[in-house]
């Protein structure tokens, strides 16, 4: 078969804040590089910030970088209709990628989009008015007028199908792969950020829907019965920043919940390799790259029963409803005190992550590509 020819549209990216689509991003990046070379040929378009954030990326295809930062909405949509459309005709492309959720309203070659979640539909409240807005207008004609649809996870797929009344056939899950497993330096937790064992992790941005909250409120249990543990947050500061800082605050935990921010790569293995496990409450996920992570580092995971958390965990890790305090402690002190139950859990996270290899994402999305075509 001939090589392909795609376009990926990522003006949208802005280095360290998309979070999770920019793992995705750089995830299925390499696995095409990796693993479809003869197959695929990829020309990035990008904002004026990629090649710094990226140099890897960029440098391994062409990259064509538009007049803008990424920084503004606006200007990013606007462009999409307006510079992308010209440079992509301008050149011999066999389709576009659109890998954040919604497409241009002016194209000129055959879209493939990637639809992460459809939080805006179906929790609106977790969105600001413009943007939700926008999403909320923009996703149903994304998932109707592309020629493909691919999704995170079958939870989302579902849902696209059902929402948008779309054909199943033209709607492929195409997970983020676990793309190596990083060996932690060492013998324990990076000493630049000064933690020490045993502690818990949460790896995500402060939005609310993320659940927080909830999170620290049952540490506070565990933390009265085991005094030497103590909780760790990384990530970027989101719209409930404030209110998590207060409840630490509040709960007399200051000296027991470390909130980091974001970290570097290897850092957070690191962590995830010594941690005594991976918290994850939150209320709605695409899919859930950091359980995924965890499993590959032997780090056990306790993660909420809700959206498309169960599918990524399987039977290999703890599910408890998001809201429930007593839960979250109980699951928290399981981990803490039965040896058995983490080997248990580790051995089946090694299993439930094989089938997440870049080999299976880079098949099924040159599959997607050409039944674009």
């Amino acid at each position: 078969m001939s090589r392909l020819r795609v376009g990926l549209n990522l003006l949208f990216l802005k280095p360290a804040k998309v979070g999770g689509t920019e793992e995705y991003v750089g995830r299925i990046i390499r696995s095409l590089e990796t693993e479809a070379v003869d197959d695929v040929e990829l020309t990035l378009f990008v904002n004026r910030r990629f090649r710094i954030a990226h140099p890897a990326l960029a440098a391994g295809h062409p990259t064509v970088v538009a007049p803008i930062s990424g920084d503004s909405p606006p200007i990013r949509i606007a462009a999409e209709s307006s510079w992308l459309a010209r440079q992509t005709a301008r050149r011999p492309l066999d389709l576009v990628h659109h890998p954040a959720n919604t497409i241009p309203q002016f194209r000129t070659r055959p879209a493939v989009v990637t639809i992460h979640d459809l939080q805006p539909i179906v929790r609106p409240q977790d969105f600001g008015r413009i943007k939700g807005a926008y999403l909320r207008t923009r996703l149903r004609p994304a998932a109707r007028e592309s020629r493909m649809v691919t999704t995170p996870s079958e939870y989302v797929r579902r849902l696209a199908i059902d929402h948008f009344d779309l054909d199943e056939g033209r709607v492929v899950v195409v997970p983020a792969p676990i793309l190596s497993r990083r060996a932690a330096d060492g013998d324990g937790p990076p000493r630049a950020l000064g933690i020490e064992r045993p502690f818990f992790l949460y790896a995500a941005i402060t939005h609310p829907h993320k659940n927080h909250i909830t999170l620290i409120r049952a540490f506070a249990r565990v933390a009265a019965i085991h005094p030497a543990v103590s909780m760790v947050l990384t990530g970027g500061p989101g719209r409930g920043e404030q209110a998590v800082l207060d409840e630490i605050g509040r709960l007399a935990l200051n000296d027991r919940v470390r909130r980091t921010g974001w970290i570097a790569r290897g850092d957070l293995d690191a962590l995830l390799r010594y941690a005594a496990g991976l918290t994850f409450p939150s209320r709605h996920e695409g899919y859930g790259i950091p359980l995924a992570e965890a499993m590959a580092l032997d780090c056990p995971v306790i993660a909420s029963n809700a959206t498309a958390l169960p599918e990524v965990l399987g039977d290999a890790g703890l599910l408890v409803d998001p809201d429930d305090i007593d839960g979250w402690a109980e699951a928290m002190l399981r981990l803490l005190e039965d040896g058995a139950l983490r080997k248990t859990l580790v051995a089946a996270g090694r299993k439930q992550v094989r089938a997440l290899s870049p080999g299976e994402t880079a098949r099924r999305l040159v599959a997607t590509y050409r039944m674009t075509t």
